[in-house]
């Protein structure tokens, strides 16, 4: 193989076509020396005459005959390989996609994107992962060991600094705001920050123990919060808030789904917010896979959507 030269198999091809040498040359664009050398390397090569001069015509070996239509649709295959790919249509697509989210994004966005994949691609399953490394607090660490061994295809995380063999992409910034029962007396607009640090709080952390990130980002305003309850997950926090008088903080992005499942009243927060970024993240092995391509490009329009909405609700 270290002898084979695709150019020479093309003269073979208009030799073929051709039985001589001079027309062969023409066809191809090059000289007849050229195309006569190239026979040559062509014999040497493959141990055979392949052309036989006759009175009209240069006749194929019975070796040239056998191997010439193989050649042709070894070409053909080739040349199918590098065509432009054709336009990506999910509805003829049967496919699997894993996404790890959190428990924040995975509340919303499959309720959203769900609709569109059952009329635009029925074909294409998706299937939402947890991000196990939140327990930890090394959530990135297990994305990049399952985006790496396939296990995931896309994930959504909060901002961090992504490894270079991986793509990302910022799909905007969350803050957070206030929620607390319609029958919490205490819970005004807007809140003082007397009532925000006093009442009972419902956390909302995967983190087995110690102090979280929001914690943390609080403190560094010289603020605190009355932690009574941790809880994994938002829906959670958000339906014990409207059977108590215990108040959560919540990414904004679900304040609708805070008043329109769950009747909560939504307040802005009476100190300074946290703000994140979220991100998609996936390898960079997957930048043109047209399936993953598609899946990103809808979550991403998806989230968008959420995020306008939210932004768009008046408390």
């Amino acid at each position: 193989m270290n002898a084979v030269d695709l150019n020479l198999f093309k003269v073979l091809q208009a030799l073929h076509e051709e039985r001589s040498v001079t027309k062969a040359a023409k066809s191809l664009g090059l000289s007849q020396p050229a195309v006569s050398h190239a026979l040559n390397r062509l014999r040497s090569l493959l141990a055979d005459e392949l052309f036989v001069r006759t009175p009209t015509e240069m006749r194929p070996t019975a070796r040239c005959q056998s191997i010439v239509q193989q050649v042709a649709l070894g070409m053909e295959t080739l040349i199918d390989a590098l065509r432009e790919p054709v336009p990506f249509d999910p509805s003829e697509v049967s496919a699997v996609v894993k996404i790890i989210m959190s428990d924040l994004l995975t509340g919303l966005m499959p309720s959203v994107f769900m609709p569109i994949i059952v009329n635009k691609a029925p074909n294409i399953d998706f299937r939402i992962l947890p991000a196990w490394g939140l327990v930890k607090g090394v959530t990135e660490l297990t994305i990049h060991d399952d985006l790496d061994s396939g296990s995931a295809d896309l994930a959504f995380s909060w901002n961090y600094e992504v490894p270079s063999r991986f793509s990302s992409k910022k799909l905007g910034d969350v803050d957070y705001v206030c929620v607390g029962s319609a029958s919490n007396a205490g819970f005004t607009t807007p809140l003082s920050v007397d009532f925000y640090q006093t009442a009972p709080h419902i956390s909302t952390t995967t983190y087995y123990s110690g102090v979280t990130r929001f914690e943390r980002e609080i403190a560094a305003t010289g603020h605190t919060r009355n932690v009574r309850l941790r809880l994994p997950h938002y829906s959670t926090s958000m339906h014990v808030a409207s059977k108590t008088d215990m108040i959560t903080s919540i990414p904004r992005i679900l304040a609708p789904v805070a008043v329109e499942m769950y009747g909560l009243r939504v307040a802005e927060l009476p100190i300074p917010s946290p703000v994140r970024s979220i991100l998609q993240v996936w390898h960079k092995a997957n930048d043109s896979h047209p399936v993953h391509a598609w899946a990103r490009e809808l979550t991403a329009e998806c989230y968008v959507e959420l995020d306008l909405a939210a932004r768009s609700t008046a408390f």
